[in-house]
């Protein structure tokens, strides 16, 4: 097919009004929300939110609860099966679940998949770290790709003004004290990044927890996604980020070979 913009008379308005409910959906949290929140978070009327709903709900893909005014939607399982049936069928996430696995095994973190979309970063795969402590990581939300380890390792792969475009559109949100809030800081960084082939997120998604990432590319050595660990920071030093550096990167390269990337200069 033509990675052309597709024609604009093919764009059928319902559907599109179907999806921007369910976005919507998505990012509404555990509670959900009302059809007046639903409604002005997908800049729609009420009536039509409610009749998209209704049909959604009688698909399986949205359940209500509550009563009256009280009522409030949430996405179901529904939605998770159509993107558990994708993920099995696709090479990507059939040898990224076995990379991630090696690299719990062999550093005893939690480890995850992600690839960027629309200049956010959105995890697919994770694999959990043994042991009591779970860090609180979700699949399939977006996040910002300036402040974690997965998000610098893709950007660090692009150019310039592919960066810059995403800065421009999404800022650099202050998320903790170490996030970085310059544009000229992230190029920096950025910078380091390719050098030396792995992100680092020192605390600067979520206080106390590190991030070190690596990216991965397919046959066409087109960037694919990254990888990571991610943990406590308390007892760690330079030398120990650096050490699983080292360890995330070499995985990168594996699950990029398993893609069928030739990894070297170019």
């Amino acid at each position: 097919m033509s990675a052309e913009a597709p024609d604009q008379r093919y764009r059928v308005r319902s559907l599109e009004r179907a999806l921007d409910v369910l976005e919507a959906l998505a990012q509404g949290g555990r509670d959900g929300l009302s059809v007046s929140e639903l409604a002005r978070r997908a800049r729609m009327s009420k009536s039509n939110s409610f009749s998209i709903l209704h049909t959604l709900i009688a698909r399986g893909y949205v359940a209500d609860q509550g009563v009256g005014m009280t009522r409030r939607y949430r996405l179901t399982p529904g939605l998770a099966r159509l993107g558990a049936d994708m993920l099995s069928r696709d090479s990507m996430t059939v040898a990224g679940q076995r990379v991630l696995e090696s690299l719990t095994e062999q550093t005893g973190l939690t480890s995850r998949l992600a690839v960027l979309d629309d200049g956010y970063v959105v995890a697919l795969l994770r694999v959990d770290a043994p042991g009591p402590v779970q860090l609180s990581t979700y699949l399939g939300r977006r996040e910002l790709p300036h402040c974690s380890g997965v998000g610098k390792a893709i950007l660090a792969t692009l150019a310039d003004d592919e960066v810059d475009a995403i800065v421009r559109r999404i800022g650099l949100p202050r998320r903790t004290p170490h996030t970085l809030t310059s544009a000229a800081a992230l190029k920096r960084q950025l910078k380091l990044i390719r050098r030396q082939g792995y992100s680092f997120d020192d605390e600067e998604d979520h206080e106390g927890v590190f991030c070190v990432g690596a990216a991965f590319h397919e046959r066409d050595r087109a960037t694919a996604g990254a990888i990571s660990v991610s943990g406590l920071k308390s007892g760690r030093d330079d030398a120990d980020l650096h050490k699983l550096g080292a360890i995330v990167s070499a995985h990168a390269v594996r699950l990029s070979q398993e893609l069928g990337a030739t990894v070297g200069p170019r």
